[in-house]
């Protein structure tokens, strides 16, 4: 074993984990975590925007193009299929936007339409896509997507928009 590992394996050991109790139903849980997360070091405008829309459809669609369809698959309630068809179609789009992946300096003409696909501006970047190739206006009140099949519809929207702006599809 590399003795840089060993070493940081020993030292898990004498880590404290700070944890708090909350009583109550996930509702005050979840008013909790934001009222904790809030007051020393703010949650990104973006950020919140995106863990207060997890179960809707444009969220759980800007975090799967985000990750090009892998990582915490907050689509694993849907069916095998849909899975696989969020995850194909994510990966497309993310590629579409963010490859080749930006290396400086720059030698070539060939570089990214949007950028590094995890710099601070890429959440925006990404939900703003997802609201403008479906027509979501920031008043518009989602409903939570249980089945799959509106992120699934949200996604091939985006595929549209990003394959007429920047692909040979």
């Amino acid at each position: 074993m590399d003795t840089h590992i060993v070493e940081k394996a020993k030292s898990l050991g004498a880590l404290a984990i700070e944890l708090q109790w909350v009583e109550g139903s996930t509702e005050k849980a979840e008013t909790s975590f934001f009222k904790i997360n809030q007051q020393v070091a703010p949650i990104n405008k973006i950020e919140l925007k995106l863990l207060k829309s997890r179960h809707k459809p444009n969220g759980i669609a800007t975090r799967a193009i985000l990750r090009s369809g892998k990582e915490q698959k907050y689509w694993s309630a849907y069916q095998e299929s849909m899975q696989k068809e969020i995850q194909k179609m994510s990966k497309e789009i993310n590629d579409i936007v963010f490859q080749p992946s930006l290396k400086n300096p720059v030698k070539t003409l060939h570089v990214p339409s949007r950028g590094k696909g995890f710099s601070s501006q890429s959440q925006s970047l990404i939900l703003e896509l997802v609201n403008k190739a479906n027509q979501i206006s920031p008043k518009d009140e989602l409903v939570d997507d249980l089945d799959g099949i509106a992120t699934l519809t949200y996604l091939k929207n985006c595929l549209k928009s990003v394959r007429r702006m920047n692909s040979i599809h």
